[in-house]
């Protein structure tokens, strides 16, 4: 079953990127394709390491941005 996971950007204990939860934190895994809240709309890319890959964009994920997966 397929269902989304809503959370804020984050880095985990051990400094790796991680989704903040309201029940603790969720790894986020690299070539994970994410969607991230600037506020207002909600953009897509893949999820590197942090960054965010859109096109030929790379945007650094800020620590508390909404982001939204398909986790499968």
């Amino acid at each position: 079953m397929n269902y989304h996971v809503e959370g804020t950007f984050s880095w985990d204990a051990d400094g790796f990127p991680a989704i903040r939860l309201e029940n603790g934190t969720m790894p986020l895994a690299d070539g994970k394709e994410i969607r991230v809240s600037n506020g207002e709309d909600w953009i897509s890319g893949i999820h590197i390491y942090g960054d965010l890959l859109r096109g030929d964009k790379i945007e650094m994920l800020q620590p508390g941005a909404r982001i939204r997966i398909l986790n499968k």
